[in-house]
């Protein structure tokens, strides 16, 4: 079997993560900027990253490693597919500031965005909400987040402002006092 190791094999990592740079990729792996740059030179197969990454995202393996084949979805239940039938994920419920877990959920795949890597349900309780998070995240930017600030527990749509603050709603919070929890992919309404 032959491995094509250098750009090559950067790009199917950036594409089965779903990223669209090296930066994010180099924050989910944990290698620095210039071990990615060496990997490219190089024309290098980086065979731990490769695998890796298959666990973590279900993606065929020999997809990552050669280019050959279908890169599907491999041993997960179809989390970076958006066409897969169903996917079995966590589910909590939100009620007056704290999380409870229930059991997990079925959620149809074709409604997902794109590649989520942890995907997990959140129900909103007294409200006809519920948000599909990803726990695993690189990076903080502007977006609907689950949040926790002041001990209190909720989804809010925040915006990063200056002087490391986070504007939610119209106050601007210190962002050491604001924890992320998820990122939210998806906000399904019901009309029931």
């Amino acid at each position: 079997m032959s491995f094509e190791g250098g750009q090559k094999v950067v790009d199917r990592l950036l594409k089965a993560y779903g990223f669209s740079t090296q930066r994010e990729l180099v924050e989910k792996i944990g290698v620095g900027h210039g071990t990615v740059s060496t990997w490219i030179r190089r024309d290098y197969f980086p065979g731990e990253a490769v695998v890796q990454c298959a666990l973590d995202t279900g993606i065929s393996l020999e997809w990552l490693a050669t280019g050959k084949g279908d890169p599907g979805v491999g041993s997960k239940t179809g989390v970076n597919a958006k066409d897969a039938a169903l996917i079995n994920m966590p589910c909590k419920t939100l009620h007056s500031g704290r999380l409870t877990e229930i059991d997990s959920v079925l959620v149809a795949g074709e409604i997902m965005p794109g590649p989520v890597l942890e995907p997990e349900m959140i129900i909103a309780q007294g409200d006809k909400h519920s948000f599909i998070i990803e726990r695993s995240f690189s990076a903080s930017t502007d977006g609907d987040w689950l949040i926790e600030k002041a001990g209190v527990i909720s989804v809010e749509s925040i915006k990063r402002m200056p002087g490391d603050n986070w504007r939610i709603e119209t106050v601007d919070w210190p962002a050491k006092e604001v924890q992320l929890l998820g990122k939210v992919v998806c906000i399904i309404i019901s009309k029931v």
